[in-house]
């Protein structure tokens, strides 16, 4: 019944059906068909030629296709296979792929479970890596707002932070160590996020911001995420950002209670 990647890899099978769900727009076997399961169930004979016809069924890890296997066994085909492990086990093998365009083989990988999502896809996906994003402040709101903008595959980063890293700051900011305490914050911040995710282009300034070089340090990004504790540094940011005509993200965290309010020159409040 299961096949292992190798050997499927050097079996010549007349067909490849992919149950992925998004088996269309993510990297597959090269000749793959995309079809869903239940379609498969429903009229075998519109995709599998013949009841001998040598067929392997693939999906994610193996389960499903496995599963479809069995029902098309019990409906006569002889000569149907399930990828053991699925195209995680392909992938992990390093076998060859067919890569629609947009994304690499690697980034549909990385971001697989994000693509997934309604809403996002590989062109959101693709919009994504194509953006940029300042950061101002990178403690207890930023840190975390900086990795999960750079595990999400943002295409390029600047974190703006004035501080050094403190004892005290360890328990919520986890992306700093004991080690670096006493360095610069933004340069820690851009080191760990490069370690997170190399494809991110990160940008750091230990920095200050003021009215003489907010508009500079911020102009071309597309959004602008305000994380620090200062209302000086917001305001100077928020004039920056109605200048400069870019979308500005306020957080604020006090004990259990946040705030989060997004300011759009020129369409809302400011």
């Amino acid at each position: 019944m299961g096949i292992a990647p190798h050997a499927a890899n050097t079996s010549g099978f007349e067909r490849v059906l992919d149950i992925r769900f998004a088996a269309a727009t993510t990297p597959t076997i090269e000749g793959a068909r995309s079809v869903s399961s239940a379609a498969l169930l429903e009229d075998p004979s519109h995709f599998i030629p013949t009841m001998t016809t040598p067929t392997l069924i693939v999906c994610d890890i193996g389960l499903r296709s496995r599963t479809a296997a069995l029902a098309l066994q019990t409906a006569g085909y002889s000569s149907i296979r399930s990828l053991s492990g699925g195209m995680e086990a392909w992938f992990d093998e390093k076998l060859p792929v067919h890569t629609p365009g947009l994304l690499t083989a690697e980034q549909y990988r990385r971001y697989d479970r994000q693509i997934k999502l309604p809403g996002v896809g590989v062109e959101g996906q693709h919009r994504l890596g194509s953006s940029s994003v300042a950061i101002v402040g990178v403690g207890g709101l930023g840190a975390p707002v900086l990795s999960y903008l750079a595990g999400s595959g943002v295409g390029r980063i600047t974190v703006i932070d004035s501080g050094v890293i403190e004892l005290s700051n360890l328990h919520r900011q986890t992306i700093y160590t004991t080690q670096g305490v006493g360095a610069e914050k933004a340069e820690q911040a851009a080191a760990f996020a490069t370690q997170l995710n190399p494809e991110v282009e990160m940008h750091h300034r230990h920095l200050t911001l003021s009215s003489s070089n907010a508009a500079e340090a911020l102009s071309g990004h597309d959004v602008l995420v305000v994380c620090t504790d200062s209302f000086e540094t917001a305001h100077v940011v928020n004039e920056a950002s109605v200048e400069l005509g870019i979308p500005m993200v306020f957080g604020s965290v006090y004990r259990t209670e946040g705030q989060l309010a997004v300011f759009h020159p020129g369409g809302g409040g400011c």
